[in-house]
């Protein structure tokens, strides 16, 4: 979790068959058991803000993909939260920067 912020998603998986390209990663061409690929989509808001509004004020979407991660829980969510937190650090997803966007024309 990541104080006063907001955090929607939803973790994926993504079946593909192994490709020549992968060989040197250790994937078999033609594999169909090879290991799936990871995803994670989330959106990230202050928790000041309407939950869920239409035009919230910095608001972040972010989208992972980890090749032959595996689980979305396990590979492409973790490394989500690092960059939401990297964000946040950074001054995005705080109530400073929200209370400036809506001043903002």
């Amino acid at each position: 979790a990541i104080e006063g912020v907001r955090v929607y998603g939803k973790t994926g998986t993504a079946d593909a068959i192994g490709l020549a390209e992968e060989v040197p990663y250790g994937i078999t061409a033609g594999d169909r058991n090879a290991p799936t690929h990871s995803w994670f989509v989330a959106i990230a808001e202050p928790d000041d803000t309407a939950a869920c509004g239409v035009r919230t004020p910095g608001r972040l979407a972010v989208a992972v993909l980890i090749a032959r991660g595996g689980s979305g829980r396990a590979a492409a969510a973790p490394a989500t939260i690092d960059i939401l937190r990297a964000a946040h650090d950074l001054g995005y997803l705080t109530p400073t920067q929200t209370a400036s966007a809506q001043e903002a024309p």
